[in-house]
């Protein structure tokens, strides 16, 4: 029988990663995991593509020495993806890639605050020396 597999956990592929011939879906499976180098705890989708009708399963890797996966649910509440389906996943993979920036992102205007903060306050301290100088004198 065909597959078709790709990543849905922790980063969402937006294409098929592999497409192959296996036994049956575990098979399959644990063939894409290897392949890939999918860390522990990673999940994909897994699609037959012989039949009309695109049956899928999701997958958890649970280990990786040797890889052993099991049948899962989907992390997320978005529906499984369709065989024809390469482009739909587009946005809700930016929406992913969004959501991991958004520490970078604050940690960055954060940093800014810092760095305006300092250089006001090591202005004013130039200031004030010079104003204590200028009394000594």
């Amino acid at each position: 029988m065909k597959y078709a597999a790709k990543r849905t956990w922790p980063l969402r592929s937006p294409s098929w990663e592999h497409e192959g011939e296996a036994e049956s879906f575990k098979a399959f499976a644990t063939e894409f995991a290897a392949v890939e180098r999918l860390g522990a705890d990673g999940e994909f989708v897994v699609i037959d593509k012989s039949s009309d009708e695109a049956e899928s399963r999701f997958f958890r890797v649970v280990t990786i020495a040797p890889y052993q996966v099991e049948e899962t649910e989907p992390r997320s509440s978005a529906p499984a993806p369709e065989a024809g389906q390469t482009e739909g996943a587009q946005p809700a993979a930016e929406q992913d890639y969004s959501s991991a920036l958004r520490p970078a992102i604050s940690m960055l205007v954060y940093m800014g605050k810092v760095a305006v903060i300092a250089v006001a306050v090591i202005t004013i301290a130039a200031f004030g020396i010079g104003y204590i100088k200028d009394l000594l004198a």
